[in-house]
């Protein structure tokens, strides 16, 4: 291979890992919004309707301004229902405000069923948080392995152009520099030179040995 092709592939390969790098980071906030959005819409809406007809409750007030927000309080629980068994307690919820709000029995059992529903949802959230911080963690792991990958590829690269290009060039022109003060004996030569690179200093080699003839 060439130098110049050697030195472009290690420059391609270092800005395709950070493409890489900077794809695999949008992907992870892409994966980790549904899960936010999911803690701040469902969930968290459920604990809103939850604390409203609880609220209600304290009043201990039956009327029909008191009965219409509760009605409205459950009728955003059930729109937001994402847990298991959690339709089960809407329902039961229901049925118990059917029976009225000045029944003291129906009253105790709506208090326990929506501190039921709402401990449900707390533990939603929980794990939502927890499963969002998991997956931070993983995906920022994965960027620190993806940019050590960079780093041993950028070190693989700096040795690559200081062994086909830089060296080599340096060499060109100490051999030059040295033709134009007057040493017509000193020629292109480093220790171990790549194929490439001895094929050119070969080449200059040979012309300056034909211009001494």
């Amino acid at each position: 291979m060439k130098p110049g092709h050697s030195i472009l592939l290690g420059a391609w390969l270092t800005i395709l890992l950070n493409l890489l790098m900077a794809f695999g980071c949008i992907g992870m906030f892409l994966r980790m919004a549904p899960l936010i959005d999911e803690l701040n819409t469902s969930n968290l809406s459920s604990l809103g309707a939850c604390r409203e007809m609880l609220s209600v409750l304290a009043t201990q007030d039956s009327g029909e301004t008191a009965q219409g927000v509760f009605r409205k309080a459950l009728t955003e629980a059930r729109a937001n229902v994402t847990e298991t068994g959690e339709s089960e307690l809407v329902d039961r919820i229901s049925t118990k405000f059917a029976g009225g709000l000045d029944n003291e029995i129906n009253r105790i059992e709506l208090i326990r069923l929506i501190n039921e529903l709402a401990e449900r949802n707390r533990a939603a959230v929980a794990e939502a948080a927890q499963n969002a911080r998991h997956f931070g963690i993983g995906g920022a792991w994965g960027v620190v392995f993806m940019a050590l990958g960079i780093f041993t590829v950028g070190i693989m690269f700096k040795r690559r152009m200081a062994r086909e290009l830089a060296r080599p060039l340096s060499e060109i022109d100490a051999v030059l520099e040295a033709r134009h003060n007057g040493d017509k004996l000193r020629r292109c030569c480093l220790p171990s030179p790549s194929r490439p690179v001895a094929q050119v200093f070969n080449g200059i080699n040979e012309v300056l040995d034909d211009a001494d003839r």
